[in-house]
């Protein structure tokens, strides 16, 4: 087995019967090197040499497009973002509709139960967000919220009106 004396590092195999192949790997420092090396009666003796990485525990990283679910809120303003080329329609709506008979039909419901401050002050203050919001021209994303809080402050109130009692003068 002198052929294998020319190779540094290796194995010696006293047993090694004709015709048998053997794959040796020596690693060095990063470097793994293959050596096929056959039979005794064969000289023939090739070596490759790969770069390896530094030998760690790899763990595999996913990135999954997980679309979250989206909140009532968040529809709601992505709605409003939408309702940008109606502005006009909401415009009238909201001037018309609250100004014009939702703040007078609670003022009536305020002054049938008995006429409180806080009712008026109440009434008052959703009129004015509405208006300042329209002819501020904020954006619909602004605008839509405030006019739905100021109708649900106009129906608070008129609640409130009711459960108080409601007084009609001469009745």
């Amino acid at each position: 087995m002198t052929y294998m004396t020319h190779l540094p590092n290796m194995i010696h195999l006293p047993n090694m019967t004709p015709g048998l192949s053997i794959f040796l790997i020596k690693i060095n420092t990063g470097i793994v090197e293959y050596h096929l090396m056959t039979s005794p009666g064969h000289t023939s003796l090739s070596s490759k040499t790969h770069y390896m990485d530094v030998i760690h525990h790899s763990y595999a990283t996913a990135v999954f497009a997980h679309e979250r679910k989206r909140t009532i809120v968040q529809k709601f303003m992505a709605w409003c973002k939408t309702q940008e080329e109606n502005r006009l329609l909401w415009l009238g709506v909201i001037i018309l509709g609250h100004g014009c008979v939702l703040t007078p039909l609670t003022v009536f419901f305020v002054l049938s139960s008995g006429n409180s401050m806080l009712s008026w002050a109440l009434v008052m203050t959703a009129m004015v967000m509405c208006l300042v919001t329209n002819l501020a021209a904020l954006p619909m994303k602004i605008t839509l919220p405030i006019f739905f809080l100021s109708v649900a402050i106009d129906l608070i109130v008129i609640i409130m009106a009711i459960s108080h009692g409601l007084v009609f003068p001469g009745a």
